[in-house]
């Protein structure tokens, strides 16, 4: 057992002095505890009997690499007990920590959390290895002294059960000649201390954690887009302003950017709809056409009504319906006008057809005539294409030469393939040899 131990505090020594040599400068500590050492809770799932719980002692050497991060190497010796056990057993662990802490080492209280690697020779004969990590506080009591409590839970990688294990012990900062508590440096002597100091370079005031204020508006300046002009937190600092110059200040101003009359935007046809929600944001409308004009009144909007200067409120398409009796004269048309045989010559008797046609044009205004001419199947049926453009054309020219005005006029011809009824006798292609007469909406 002695040759154990000695090798146990060799290994601790050797690691000491590795980690001095490697950094010299870093403060040392030494920390004895009691150990309380629990193999009940972890395996039984429940709280251990204070019976079951036994003890041990813990010496640990502890290497601060940096404000916040520690080198430990806690030496272990104790007893403790398993379920399966009858009997206690006695134990030397080492282990490896890393640990880190909440505040640097001038702080009175220092929470810590740490994890490692550890070892440990059960009744001086068998090693285990585990993983031990846990929570720790050190409360400073003195210039180089603080108590610590530590708790830890230590996983198993070989035969011995986890366990935990609680420690409360005193330390020693070697070296360590500095005061309980670090006495406060303000560099910019702004009567609030470096450490709770946001803004510890520049003078400020304890109400915003040292920052200045310099427009005094309580934004600090380094978050004030505007830090010599005071304005509103809901516009970063900055005065609230009329960016469009429309008379409506940024923070009522629907439309900051762009310069208008009503909620401070564009109503570009002042109709009384701002552009944004007018569907038709150049043409003046009514509130309840989205802004859009209907100009006839028919209750069809402009952009939907054929005939937008005609009212027709029971037409889908907003043009004036066709009257029955001026369907009759277009029907009548259709077979009335007479050509010479063979050829596009109007006959007279055509002309007081054609001059009904023009007055029942003239009715509807929002209107323009199409005229269709057909033939029966005699002949081929490129010249019969043609003659019934031609006759159209004769239609047409008529039409114009009367009056009516060119653009509200088209024709065409489609020769013998769209008879009324087959060519099967001479009263049939005579109602095939026609002439038809379209209004449709401009």
């Amino acid at each position: 057992m002695k040759k154990i131990l000695l090798l146990f505090a060799l290994v601790f020594v050797v690691s000491l002095a590795n980690i001095n040599a490697q950094s010299p400068d870093r403060s040392n500590s030494i920390y004895a505890k009691k150990l309380w050492v629990d193999h009940y809770t972890p395996p039984m799932g429940e709280l251990a009997k204070y019976s079951n719980i036994t003890s041990g002692f813990e010496l640990d050497y502890l290497r601060n690499l940096n404000p916040y991060l520690n080198g430990v190497i806690p030496l272990k010796i104790g007893v403790f007990n398993v379920p399966e056990s009858v009997d206690n057993q006695t134990f030397v662990g080492l282990d490896f920590i890393a640990q880190g802490q909440l505040y640097k080492e001038n702080r009175m209280v220092i929470p810590y959390a740490f994890a490692g690697l550890g070892s440990t020779i059960v009744d001086f004969n068998e090693v285990d290895f585990q993983i031990p990590f846990g929570l720790g506080l050190n409360v400073r009591v003195g210039k180089a002294i603080v108590i610590n409590f530590q708790a830890e839970y230590r996983l198993e990688l070989s035969n011995i059960s986890d366990n935990i294990q609680y420690g409360v012990g005193i330390g020693y900062m070697l070296g360590q000649n500095e005061p309980v508590i670090e006495i406060p440096t303000d560099t910019d002597n702004d009567g609030v201390s470096d450490r709770d100091d946001d803004c510890p370079q520049d003078a400020g005031t304890s109400e915003l954690n040292g920052c200045p204020d310099s427009d005094g508006d309580g934004i600090i300046d380094k978050d004030d887009n505007c830090p010599q002009e005071a304005g509103p937190q809901s516009n970063s600092g900055c005065p609230i302003l009329d960016l469009d110059n429309d008379g409506f200040l940024n923070d009522e101003d629907e439309c900051p950017h762009t310069p208008g009359s009503i909620a401070g935007c564009p109503d570009t046809d002042e109709d009384g709809i701002m552009d944004s929600e007018d569907d038709c944001p150049h043409a003046a409308g009514e509130g309840r056409f989205n802004g859009c004009p209907d100009s006839d009144g028919d209750g069809i909007v402009d952009m939907d009504d054929k005939c937008p200067n005609s009212p027709a409120p029971h037409s889908p398409d907003g043009c004036p319906l066709i009257k029955q009796e001026d369907k009759a004269v277009l029907d009548y048309a259709l077979q009335a006008i007479q050509f010479e045989s063979g050829k596009a010559i109007l006959k007279k008797e055509s002309y007081p057809v054609l001059d009904q046609v023009i007055e029942v044009l003239n009715r509807y205004p929002d209107y323009r005539l199409e005229i269709i001419g057909h033939t029966d199947d005699i002949g081929g049926q490129n010249s019969n294409l043609i003659l019934s453009q031609k006759r159209a054309k004769s239609c047409y020219d008529y039409l114009v030469k009367n009056g009516v005005i060119s653009k509200r006029v088209g024709y065409g011809g489609s020769g013998e393939s769209n008879p009324l009824v087959p060519n099967d006798s001479k009263e049939n292609r005579a109602l095939n040899r026609r002439v038809e007469f379209l209004l449709t909406p401009l």
